[in-house]
């Protein structure tokens, strides 16, 4: 199980507005340097993540 899951960022927001919402993501996989500057052991994988930026709206049925 070695090497099975990496380490990234990941932070968002969202805003309701009544029965209505927004939310916005960002999320991004660290890069080889960044983990060596958090971690200067190396022992955290960083796989191959890409930056991801979603976006969601929504509606709340139920009160």
């Amino acid at each position: 199980m070695e090497n099975d899951f990496t380490v990234g960022l990941n932070i968002g927001a969202g805003v309701n507005l009544g029965k209505l919402g927004i939310d916005l993501r960002y999320e991004r996989g660290f890069s080889e340097n960044e983990v060596n500057f958090i971690n200067t052991t190396g022992g955290i994988p960083t796989g191959d993540r890409i930056d991801t930026e979603t976006g969601s709206t929504y509606f709340k049925f139920i009160p």
